[in-house]
């Protein structure tokens, strides 16, 4: 697992502040999908601890088969009508 805090150096640059590279065990992840959950949030806090970053939010990397994505449709009922 790796973490990397970028900073703002000037127009369309950036650097980076602080980063940690944490090693996750074995089978935490397996063919890019999260077997152990638990193992990984471990992992991910002890390289937020490691970097010493102050930062709560975070943008994270996902491969796109480890993404559900469903389209959901939901009837407009005069409760939902947007007036303007």
């Amino acid at each position: 697992m790796k973490l990397v805090e970028l900073a703002t150096a000037g127009k369309d640059h950036y650097r980076i502040d602080r980063y940690a590279i944490e090693p996750l065990p074995r089978d935490a992840v397996v063919d890019g999908n999260i077997q152990n959950i638990e193992a990984v949030t471990d992992a991910l806090k002890r390289c937020w601890k490691r970097s010493g970053t102050r930062i709560k939010n975070l943008a994270l990397a996902l491969p796109s088969a480890a993404v559900i994505t469903k389209k959901l449709s939901y009837p407009q009922t005069s409760a939902m009508k947007i007036y303007s």
